[in-house]
């Protein structure tokens, strides 16, 4: 397993757009190689710049210089106070210190070591005095002296934020020069036909370089096999005009998990991405960038896998989060949100690798609402905020009661619903004015911030529903509502909205379910009507169609059930007259019939039961 470290970056000279993350789009993902690391007492630190042979003038004399430079970091990165540089030359076992003029071993505190090769192969390396590590070895480093001279007057490095596996790595652009046989200097500049490439992974825990096969050319493309490798690409003469030797360490290659999120909320949030990662529920880790509350290894219980590379993150502790892997590990990280294209194609910034947050805070605007009674006066009701949980279902996130002044909600940004509580006087209504859930309009909370640091949404204003009219017929409808636990609306009591439409008309009744979910409607007038059933988030495919005449004033029957997150009704919805078409008739069992049912007709008893008649 591997780890993450998140933390913001401000974007500047850059127009991002969010990254399309498809969950699981690119399958499972790669088991990733554990580099070997140094044994004790050993440690990583030294690198083989160049190595060069040049002229120079002197007291009026030309003299030849014969350089290896060996970059180092601080001896303060390791508590130490001094480097002391060894070598050993070719044929030998035996390693020497490096001397000054009166023997004395020279202390190295600085970080670039320049030193002249004593023989055709001459390997270094350097000893750690002082602190912790005092006594430490690094990794070894060879010089091979050329059979020509040639030495490097400039370089250019072209350098990624940061480098991932599929984004390609440029060569170092690399300008040299020789001596010819006048000792006259002749300049090539830069990437001239003499120049040769190479690319190496070099294990960052020992110092170990690797030759890459093939990989020759001014562009080098990582794969999954380079991931925790840094990528050194080395330039060289031909060996014919020109010799010398130009290293050029580029950074770790991390293969990158393109994430984004698919709902972020007060419960948690959804994660996608677009390799799928073994074992979340065990490989997660979440951290609270603004709060006391550190690291939280996540149980189980708080991650579930909606769908390969879909993850539902629970929790509601935390204003802030970090989510990364358990384990320590830098060949992996996340990338959320941002991509930019660059001259040489799509690249991933830096300011979302390793500590770059999977995402910063869950921003809340602030949302007014006013209410208006039928009467076109303030009124007095219950309001409500809704908007999809964690799971995709519809909840109340917060109520307060209007009392004709403007009100104020503090919701997450996304979408959200407003819904007004019936009175005495007025129906339930969704914003701005409608009486179903199917029809309301959702209010959008941006995560763009003004000047004042807040998110703001205009206030917004819904007219409520007068109360209907008492009906006056004589017939009767009646159902009933069955909805598992797990998928109830978040009202505060178990009962349902039931409307009554006439046939492509308006609503003309309404009604509640009762607490086993049965529902009645009276003195119904004759006609064509369709029942419709209103829970906070769940939709229905087709309302039940009902039809009330002087020989059948009552139907019965008329009853819903949870189909996965829709209602379905599974009553006989029309009767059938002789010679209906197909989309008119139903079988015994409510079900429409798939074929012309010509010579049919059904009809119902007095119990209630249907029977079928063939013509």
């Amino acid at each position: 397993m591997f780890t993450f470290a998140f933390a913001a970056f401000t974007i500047a000279n850059a127009q991002p757009t969010p990254i399309d993350v498809v969950p699981g789009s690119k399958g499972e993902l790669p088991q990733l190689q554990e580099l070997s690391v140094m044994p004790k007492g050993r440690f990583a630190g030294l690198t083989l710049e160049r190595i060069t042979t040049s002229y120079s003038w002197f007291g009026g004399q030309l003299y030849s210089d014969r350089e290896a430079w060996l970059p180092v970091p601080s001896p303060e990165t390791y508590g130490a106070e001094y480097y002391e540089l060894q070598y050993r030359l070719a044929g030998s076992t035996e390693w020497l210190p490096m001397l000054d003029e009166y023997d004395n071993m020279l202390k190295y505190e600085n970080v670039s070591i320049m030193t002249p090769r004593l023989s055709a192969t001459t390997d270094y390396r350097i000893v750690l005095h002082g602190g912790p590590m005092d006594g430490c070895i690094s990794n070894e480093v060879t010089a091979n002296v050329g059979v020509m001279n040639g030495a490097v007057s400039g370089s250019s490095m072209s350098t990624p934020n940061f480098y991932v596996v599929g984004n390609p790595i440029d060569a170092c652009q690399v300008a040299s020069y020789v001596y010819d046989a006048e000792k006259n200097r002749v300049d090539y500049g830069y990437d001239h036909e003499y120049i040769r490439h190479q690319w190496y992974r070099r294990n960052p825990n020992t110092g170990e370089m690797t030759i890459i096969q093939g990989a020759t050319g001014l562009q080098y493309t990582p794969t999954v096999e380079d991931a925790g490798y840094e990528i050194v690409d080395v330039t060289f003469g031909d060996g014919q005009h020109i010799d010398f030797q130009y290293t050029c360490v580029h950074g770790t290659v991390i293969l990158a998990v393109c994430a984004s999120l698919a709902y972020l909320g007060d419960d948690g949030f959804i994660l996608n991405t677009d390799y799928v990662i073994p074992s979340p529920e065990t490989s997660f880790k979440l951290s609270d960038v603004w709060g006391e509350n550190g690291d939280v290894m996540l149980d189980a219980s708080s991650v579930t896998t909606i769908k390969p590379g879909q993850y539902a993150i629970h929790t509601s502790d935390y204003d802030g989060y970090e989510i990364g892997f358990m384990a320590d590990g830098s060949n992996l990280c996340f990338v959320y949100d941002w991509s930019y294209e660059g001259d040489s194609g799509e690249y991933i910034e830096n300011y979302t690798y390793r500590e770059a947050q999977i995402m910063q805070e869950r921003y809340k605007s602030y949302v007014d609402v006013n209410v208006i009674g039928p009467n076109g006066k303030p009124v007095g009701a219950v309001v409500d905020v809704l908007r999809r949980n964690i799971d995709g279902k519809l909840s109340i996130v917060e109520s307060q009661q209007f009392m004709g002044d403007t009100l104020n909600f503090h919701v997450y940004c996304g979408e959200c619903y407003v819904k007004v509580r019936a009175t005495d006087n007025s129906l339930e209504t969704y914003y701005p004015n409608s009486l179903l859930w199917s029809d309301a309009t959702p209010v959008v909370v941006s995560q763009e911030r003004d000047d004042n640091w807040d998110l703001i949404v205009p206030c917004i204003e819904i007219q409520a529903q007068a109360a209907l009219p008492e009906l006056t017929g004589s017939g009767v409808i009646e159902g009933a509502v069955s909805v598992g636990d797990a998928t109830r609306a978040a009202a505060s009591d178990d009962t349902y909205t039931i409307y009554l439409r006439e046939k492509g008309g308006n609503i003309v009744a309404m009604t509640q379910t009762d607490a086993e979910g049965k529902f009645r409607f009276d003195k119904v007038p004759f006609g064509d009507y369709e029942v419709v059933v209103n829970i906070d988030g769940v939709r229905i495919d087709a309302p039940a169609e009902v039809t009330l005449t002087e020989q059948q004033p009552v139907v019965t029957g008329i009853d819903y059930s949870l189909s996965g997150t829709a209602l379905v009704t599974s009553s006989i919805t029309s009767l059938a007259a002789d010679g209906a078409s197909r989309a008119d008739c139903f079988d015994l069992f409510g079900r429409r019939a798939t074929s012309e049912l010509r010579g049919i007709s059904i009809e119902r008893k007095a119990d209630g039961k249907c029977v079928k008649r063939i013509k």
